[in-house]
Protein backbone atom coordinates (compact mmCIF):
# COMPACT_ATOMS: atom_id res chain seq x y z
CA UNK A 1 0.00 0.00 0.00
CA UNK A 2 2.79 2.44 0.90
CA UNK A 3 4.54 1.59 -2.33
CA UNK A 4 1.43 2.61 -4.33
CA UNK A 5 1.33 5.96 -2.54
CA UNK A 6 4.98 6.60 -3.27
CA UNK A 7 4.43 5.85 -6.96
CA UNK A 8 1.31 8.03 -7.03
CA UNK A 9 3.10 10.97 -5.39
CA UNK A 10 6.05 10.54 -7.75
CA UNK A 11 3.76 10.56 -10.81
CA UNK A 12 1.90 13.65 -9.60
CA UNK A 13 5.17 15.51 -9.01
CA UNK A 14 6.50 14.50 -12.43
CA UNK A 15 3.34 15.59 -14.24
CA UNK A 16 3.13 18.89 -12.37
CA UNK A 17 6.77 19.71 -13.09
CA UNK A 18 6.18 19.09 -16.81
CA UNK A 19 3.16 21.40 -16.75
CA UNK A 20 5.15 24.05 -14.90
CA UNK A 21 7.84 23.99 -17.58
CA UNK A 22 5.26 24.41 -20.33
CA UNK A 23 3.64 27.30 -18.47
CA UNK A 24 7.03 28.93 -17.91
CA UNK A 25 7.99 28.67 -21.59
CA UNK A 26 4.58 30.04 -22.63
CA UNK A 27 5.11 32.97 -20.28
CA UNK A 28 8.58 33.60 -21.76
CA UNK A 29 7.11 33.62 -25.28
CA UNK A 30 4.39 36.05 -24.23
CA UNK A 31 6.95 38.38 -22.64
CA UNK A 32 9.18 38.13 -25.72
CA UNK A 33 6.25 39.04 -27.96
CA UNK A 34 5.21 41.91 -25.69
CA UNK A 35 8.74 43.34 -25.74
CA UNK A 36 9.18 42.99 -29.51
CA UNK A 37 8.65 46.75 -29.86
CA UNK A 38 12.10 47.21 -28.27
CA UNK A 39 13.99 46.96 -31.51
CA UNK A 40 16.66 49.19 -33.04
CA UNK A 41 14.88 49.31 -36.39
CA UNK A 42 11.46 50.28 -35.01
CA UNK A 43 12.17 52.68 -32.14
CA UNK A 44 10.33 55.95 -32.79
CA UNK A 45 11.87 58.76 -30.75
CA UNK A 46 12.93 62.38 -30.80
CA UNK A 47 15.23 64.54 -28.69
CA UNK A 48 13.73 67.79 -27.51
CA UNK A 49 14.99 70.79 -25.60
CA UNK A 50 12.96 71.10 -22.39
CA UNK A 51 12.36 74.09 -20.15
CA UNK A 52 11.06 74.36 -16.60
CA UNK A 53 7.74 76.11 -17.12
CA UNK A 54 6.84 76.13 -13.42
CA UNK A 55 9.97 78.09 -12.54
CA UNK A 56 10.27 81.84 -12.62
CA UNK A 57 12.03 82.92 -14.68
CA UNK A 58 11.58 80.01 -17.07
CA UNK A 59 14.90 78.30 -17.82
CA UNK A 60 16.16 75.40 -19.92
CA UNK A 61 16.67 72.12 -18.10
CA UNK A 62 18.33 70.31 -20.98
CA UNK A 63 17.51 67.82 -23.69
CA UNK A 64 15.19 64.88 -23.12
CA UNK A 65 14.19 61.85 -25.13
CA UNK A 66 10.58 61.52 -26.17
CA UNK A 67 9.44 58.07 -27.33
CA UNK A 68 6.21 57.19 -29.09
CA UNK A 69 4.73 54.33 -27.03
CA UNK A 70 1.32 52.89 -26.31
CA UNK A 71 0.08 52.99 -22.69
CA UNK A 72 0.67 49.22 -22.44
CA UNK A 73 4.25 49.60 -23.69
CA UNK A 74 4.92 52.33 -21.12
CA UNK A 75 3.73 50.06 -18.33
CA UNK A 76 5.88 47.19 -19.60
CA UNK A 77 9.12 49.19 -19.74
CA UNK A 78 8.60 50.74 -16.31
CA UNK A 79 8.13 47.27 -14.77
CA UNK A 80 11.14 45.65 -16.44
CA UNK A 81 13.86 44.28 -14.21
CA UNK A 82 17.55 45.15 -14.23
CA UNK A 83 18.57 41.83 -15.83
CA UNK A 84 16.12 42.30 -18.68
CA UNK A 85 17.49 45.77 -19.44
CA UNK A 86 21.11 44.62 -19.32
CA UNK A 87 20.27 41.73 -21.63
CA UNK A 88 18.65 44.12 -24.12
CA UNK A 89 21.63 46.51 -23.90
CA UNK A 90 23.99 43.68 -24.82
CA UNK A 91 21.97 42.44 -27.81
CA UNK A 92 22.81 44.02 -31.18
CA UNK A 93 19.16 44.07 -32.27
CA UNK A 94 17.93 45.92 -29.16
CA UNK A 95 20.91 47.76 -27.61
CA UNK A 96 20.25 51.23 -29.02
CA UNK A 97 16.48 51.04 -28.49
CA UNK A 98 16.93 49.89 -24.89
CA UNK A 99 19.32 52.77 -24.24
CA UNK A 100 16.87 55.28 -25.72
CA UNK A 101 14.05 53.88 -23.56
CA UNK A 102 16.19 54.11 -20.43
CA UNK A 103 16.99 57.75 -21.21
CA UNK A 104 13.24 58.27 -21.55
CA UNK A 105 12.24 56.45 -18.34
CA UNK A 106 14.89 58.06 -16.16
CA UNK A 107 14.60 61.50 -17.76
CA UNK A 108 18.36 61.58 -18.34
CA UNK A 109 19.81 64.60 -20.14
CA UNK A 110 20.19 63.53 -23.77
CA UNK A 111 22.41 66.27 -25.17
CA UNK A 112 25.16 63.72 -25.86
CA UNK A 113 22.75 61.73 -28.03
CA UNK A 114 22.47 64.71 -30.37
CA UNK A 115 26.09 64.16 -31.38
CA UNK A 116 25.83 60.35 -31.44
CA UNK A 117 22.47 60.07 -33.15
CA UNK A 118 23.15 57.03 -35.33
CA UNK A 119 23.49 53.54 -33.92
CA UNK A 120 27.01 53.21 -35.31
CA UNK A 121 28.16 56.51 -33.73
CA UNK A 122 26.57 55.56 -30.41
CA UNK A 123 28.19 52.12 -30.40
CA UNK A 124 31.60 53.55 -31.31
CA UNK A 125 31.53 56.45 -28.88
CA UNK A 126 29.09 55.93 -26.03
CA UNK A 127 27.74 52.41 -25.69
CA UNK A 128 30.27 51.22 -23.10
CA UNK A 129 29.84 54.35 -20.97
CA UNK A 130 26.06 54.18 -21.17
CA UNK A 131 26.01 50.51 -20.16
CA UNK A 132 28.25 51.26 -17.17
CA UNK A 133 25.94 54.12 -16.19
CA UNK A 134 22.82 51.94 -16.47
CA UNK A 135 24.43 49.07 -14.55
CA UNK A 136 24.99 51.43 -11.62
CA UNK A 137 21.70 53.29 -11.95
CA UNK A 138 19.58 50.15 -12.25
CA UNK A 139 21.10 48.62 -9.09
CA UNK A 140 19.02 50.98 -7.03
CA UNK A 141 15.73 50.56 -8.89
Amino acid sequence: MKFNWVILVFLIMTISSCCAQKTHSKREKIITNELSFINNKRINFSIKKVACDTCFPIFDVGYRVSVKLTPKQKILIVRMKRGEWLSLLNDETTDYAANILLYYIYNRDAIVLLHNRSIRDWRDGMKEDDILYWEKRLKYH
